[in-house]
């Protein structure tokens, strides 16, 4: 009777829970047997016991347990109580569920327990189901559930629901829209037509990629229609193109009008092509063009020019593709990657009488020259056409102006440099990159001074002009150039300075102090600003003490572009041959200036009738500081001493006056360092005279044992090169 009794409590348990109506008059084999299946599935088809201890105890405990459970069932949510079939709202509403055989309506717990008579926790479950004894905790269990308050846990339901249906929506909007956007983007498509030289208008319209025009026929591109296929009324495609003599086109083409010329044989030479406001953010439009002379250029991109300018090139083939926004690039067609070859720079300046010229680009002149006008301004930018655009950084600049000198502050990006209406010339400028530009090129220039011509190229920042010698700048060159390439010409002395600017850092010869020291820093005293005279220094100049006023005079008021040595006799006062200053050299070093000059050919001959040298033959090519070579042919030079590769580094009046040489090698590394650092105001190269060595020659080797003419304290004789310029410049 007991068991019996037991399990009319489970069931009215799992009634309760399930929301069941029992029937009164059920028969008892119809309980038995619902009782058994419950059971079965509660226990995963377990056993279960005859038996149930009969202690009062435990029935009342569960009782409690089973009020409980019905407590905690009351207070949930009715929508969450239908868990069988259709079960009733406290709102009235029926809703239809998907648990129509689970006996449970709690927490995820209770959920997975589809099966389970009970509507507290898992251990609850278990507990009621096996009929053992029950502890405190499912009791206490089922009391915190129903301490919990019912608005509480009834409010984090409602909130739950709207949020998971959110979610549901959004990730619905955002497949909808990217299944838009494929689909968009299948839809769209460029169509384009080119009218070509001899052939006109092409009947069919190319489309994503396909080439349009010719290649390997020399045929020039004139006109060119572009068009979309499948784009929105407000959607549109517009473009112009670079032409032969007008330049490039001042209004955009769209959607299909030509750009470019028909019926007057002009060449398009670049082209630019852009999307409208409404395609740009989803999509990208790349273009390729074939170019006279380069081939397949690399591929622009939304609005960049692509082809050339400035080089009288013609399009010959055209490739245009649309892509959704920010995918690759199309692979290359040829093997540029470039997309443009033009100018990268742009600038223009403001002339004496003129007023300011035409923009010009990179390597073009700005200004005048022989017509001896001023350069009062100039402004320097970014080509607006070029690929450059695209890059990260701009371009600095600043001049020397009449008066006030340097300016301050650095100009950029168009903004004038200079004064306009005020008469004052430019003397100097300074020019350099910033950014990605100054990773990627260097920036040449060069300008035409007064009285001097074209200085050689300056580069990054560094002074071209004049300075402290009011020269006016006439014009100006720029150039840029890949990092590492090699310069558009000689950099060797872009800026001319008074020499009375200039200190050589090396103590100054005395006379009288028979040294080779004295005899080798005694010829550096007219180096790098005394110009070549044939005959100079043999007339009534030969060993002058000191160096002529005459001969920088002469120098500083010369121009470099247009010099040449003067072999007349007429003006042999402005400078020296090679035999007048090594007279002059050694006239000065012993202070005694009452000889005349020996012939080149002839010296190492005389010093050593004189005691003065040893002379050494044809055969020798080991030259140590202070030796005089004579050149049979006609020349003589000074050694410095030998470089540790074996090359000799020298100093003679040659080319185009007195200056530091080598015969190759470390030496000329070595003459060209120093003749920069120390005498800027040369504007000459260096040139190598290793040829020298092929020359048939005697050397003339000073005797410094105290018999001679000139001691060697120092130990000179027994140094490299490298420590004789230690000695005497300190470097």
């Amino acid at each position: 009777m007991k068991k019996f009794r037991n399990r009319i409590a489970l069931l009215l348990c799992a009634a309760l829970v399930c929301g069941i109506s029992v029937p009164a008059a059920a028969a008892e084999g119809e309980v038995l047997e619902e009782v058994s299946i419950v059971s079965a599935e509660q226990t995963g088809n377990a056993a279960v016991p005859e038996e149930i201890p009969e202690e009062e105890p435990a029935v009342q405990d569960q009782e409690t347990a089973v009020q409980d459970q019905e407590t905690a069932v009351q207070i949930q949510d009715p929508a969450v109580l239908d868990q069988e079939g259709i079960a009733e709202d406290t709102t009235g509403t029926e809703e239809p569920t998907e648990a129509g055989d689970q006996n449970t309506a709690g927490a995820e717990e209770q959920a997975e327990a589809g099966d389970q008579n009970t509507a507290g926790t898992k251990e609850q479950a278990e507990a009621g189901d096996q009929n053992a004894d029950v502890t405190e905790e499912p009791a206490e269990t089922g009391e915190q559930i129903a301490a919990k308050p019912e608005t509480e846990e009834s409010e984090e339901q409602t909130a739950a629901e709207p949020k998971a249906e959110e979610s549901d929506e959004q990730e619905e909007a955002a497949e909808a829209e990217e299944e838009e956007e494929l689909e968009t983007a299948k839809n769209i498509a460029v169509e384009y037509q080119t009218h070509v030289q001899t052939y006109g208008w092409e009947e069919d319209w190319k489309t994503d990629g396909e080439m349009s025009g010719t290649s390997g026929e020399s045929k020039r591109l004139e006109g060119i229609r572009i068009r979309l296929d499948g784009a929105e009324e407000d959607d549109y495609i517009e473009y112009r193109t670079h032409v032969q003599t007008y330049g490039w086109e001042t209004e955009w083409k769209r959607n299909g009008d030509m750009s470019g010329t028909s019926g007057e044989s002009k060449r398009l030479e670049g082209i630019q092509i852009r999307l409208s406001p409404s395609l740009e953010e989803s999509y990208d439009i790349y273009y390729c063009v074939h170019a006279q002379t380069y081939g397949w250029l690399g591929w622009a991109k939304n609005g960049l020019s692509a082809g050339t300018e400035g080089l009288s090139k013609r399009l010959e083939g055209i490739r245009i593709v649309i892509v959704p926004k920010g995918e690759a690039a199309p692979d290359p067609v040829g093997d540029r990657e470039e997309p443009f070859i033009g100018f990268m720079f742009q600038y223009q300046t403001h002339v004496q009488t003129y007023g300011w010229q035409d923009w010009v680009g990179d390597g073009q002149t700005s200004g005048t020259f022989g017509e001896s006008k001023r350069l009062e301004g100039i402004r320097i930018q970014l080509d607006p056409n070029t690929m450059a655009e695209g890059a990260e950084g701009g371009v600095e600049y600043r001049t020397h102006v009449q008066t006030y000198g340097w300016e301050k502050e650095w100009k950029k990006d168009g903004e004038m440099s200079g004064t306009s209406g005020e008469s004052k010339r430019l003397e100097a400028i300074e020019i350099r990159l910033t950014g990605e530009l100054a990773e990627k090129y260097d920036i040449y220039y060069r300008v035409h001074a007064q009285t001097y011509g074209w200085l050689d190229w300056a580069k990054n920042g560094e002074s071209a002009g004049t300075e402290g010698m009011s020269k006016r700048l006439e014009a100006i060159q720029i150039i840029p150039i890949l990092k590492g390439d090699p310069a558009p010409g000689s950099t060797f002395a872009p800026l001319r300075k008074a020499m009375s600017s200039f200190t050589v850092p090396y103590a100054q010869p005395t006379a009288g102090t028979n040294t080779i020291r004295n005899l080798l820093r005694t010829a550096l005293v007219p180096c790098g600003r005394t110009l070549y005279q044939w005959g100079g220094g043999h007339g009534p100049d030969t060993n002058l003490e000191g160096m002529p006023q005459q001969w920088v005079d002469f120098f500083e008021s010369h121009s470099a572009a247009d010099f040449e040595p003067d072999y007349t006799y007429i003006t042999y006062w402005n400078g020296v041959d090679c035999s007048g200053y090594s007279s002059w050299v050694l006239a000065n070093t012993t202070g005694n200036r009452a000889g005349s000059a020996i012939l080149a050919q002839s010296v190492a001959q005389a010093y050593t009738a004189n005691k003065w040298t040893t002379m050494l033959g044809k055969e020798n090519k080991t030259f140590l500081p202070g030796d005089f070579v004579s050149v049979l042919y006609g020349h003589i030079w000074i050694s410095l001493g030998q470089c540790s590769d074996g090359s000799t580094l020298l100093i003679h009046s040659a080319g185009n006056g007195i200056q530091l040489s080598g015969t190759g090698g470390k030496a000329m590394e070595m003459a060209s360092y120093y003749m920069q650092k120390y005498f800027p105001y040369w504007p000459y190269r260096v040139s190598d005279y290793e040829w020298l060595l092929d020359e048939d020659s005697y050397t003339a080797r000073w005797i410094t044992n105290g018999t001679g003419l000139l001691t060697d304290p120092d130990g000179m004789q027994k140094m490299s090169a490298e420590q004789v310029m230690q000695v005497l410049l300190g470097d």
